[in-house]
């Protein structure tokens, strides 16, 4: 056995063992986001893709935001419109293809996907602990 062997260990070199790729926090972090992620696709009201053809189409992204045109609305509603409106929906013939319509569209109550699935998931992986408000 050595003797007159010093072993430091410092915060910063265990925080940085954990954050690096394949480190603990690293693939908690990424198996969270994962959660998440799911969730939200799944639940969203908006979760087909022949409703966004008009934009070109929608996606949900890693940094757990969503970035489609109409994410506001689905989190946060929205009022009524009127006049002319222009969108795909997967109930037009055939499903996805761009349509006008001119009596506006009703009001959408917003559900606050993101906000609860967040808070869910995150609670069920860090024993309660829930974020967003």
């Amino acid at each position: 056995m050595a003797s007159g062997v010093e072993v430091t260990i410092t915060n910063s070199a265990i925080i940085s063992a954990l954050n690096t790729p394949g480190g603990a926090v690293y693939r908690w972090r990424d198996k969270v986001m994962d959660e998440i992620i799911d969730e939200c696709f799944a639940l969203s009201p908006i979760n087909k893709v022949t409703n966004a053809e008009h934009r070109g189409g929608d996606r949900v992204r890693a940094l757990i935001e969503n970035v489609a045109d109409h994410a506001a609305y689905v989190e946060f509603g929205r009022p009524k419109t009127f006049g002319k409106e222009v969108f795909s929906w997967d109930k037009h013939k055939p499903p996805g293809s761009i349509a006008v319509h001119g009596s506006g569209t009703k009001y959408r109550v917003g559900e606050h996907l993101l906000r609860a699935v967040t808070n869910s998931t995150l609670a069920a992986n860090t024993n309660g602990y829930t974020p967003l408000l």
